[in-house]
């Protein structure tokens, strides 16, 4: 067995059973945070009803376990939560001045997945508004029961509906307007020039059609 950054010499038998024993100790790690998480997963519809209503229980775990508490992330402001989780990515060939932030766990939500790309970043930021509102409320036990979260999850469901909806009374508009100007280059007119007739193309001149706005 060689070592992948070597030139490729064998590796010491010492160091093989280094590497070897890191690496078990790491999938050990990894596997005892997995069944932490897992644990506290199944217990945030009783430690935070409110804040899973809104981002999931799975997400819920992640925001408190990186903000270091429900009371500490309940006292966040909603740019911080927005945040949280999110990781620098280099774009390959380039520096790391041109890395870009990706967002943080609330991109991990239902809601952020099932909104349409063109809307997501403004539902990021309702999210992350939110989540802030939703902890606050689950810290001081004010509604164990969720009420208070599910509402502002259907708050947000409605708002985001509401977007979709003047983009697509914008695209309405913008259509009629093309189909109005495809009217007028094609129309053809007649109109009485001195002792004959003549004819003209487009909307005629003071019609209610020509005051489209």
């Amino acid at each position: 067995m060689t070592a992948s950054a070597t030139s490729g010499k064998p590796l010491l038998e010492a160091d093989l059973k280094k590497t070897i024993d890191a690496c078990d100790r790491a999938l050990s790690l990894d596997f005892a945070k997995k069944k932490i998480l897992k644990f506290f997963e199944s217990r945030m519809g009783y430690y935070a009803p409110n804040l899973s209503a809104i981002v999931g229980s799975d997400v819920a775990v992640k925001l408190i376990g990186a903000a270091g508490g429900l009371s500490d992330l309940a006292n966040m402001t909603c740019d911080v939560v927005y945040g949280i989780g999110a990781k620098k990515r280099i774009l390959a060939g380039f520096s790391s001045a041109t890395s870009q932030l990706h967002v943080g766990f609330v991109e991990q939500t239902r809601i952020s997945k099932s909104t349409p790309p063109s809307s997501r970043k403004k539902a990021w930021e309702l999210l992350a508004a939110k989540s802030v509102l939703a902890s606050r409320m689950d810290d001081s036990r004010q509604d164990p029961a969720g009420r208070y979260g599910r509402a502002l999850r259907d708050m947000i469901h409605k708002k985001i509906d509401k977007w979709q909806d003047r983009k697509r009374g914008g695209s309405r508009l913008r259509k009629m307007k093309e189909r109005y100007n495809r009217e007028k280059k094609n129309a053809v007119w007649s109109t009485r020039l001195g002792d004959g007739y003549g004819e003209g193309h487009g909307i005629r001149p003071g019609s209610k059609q020509s005051r489209l706005g």
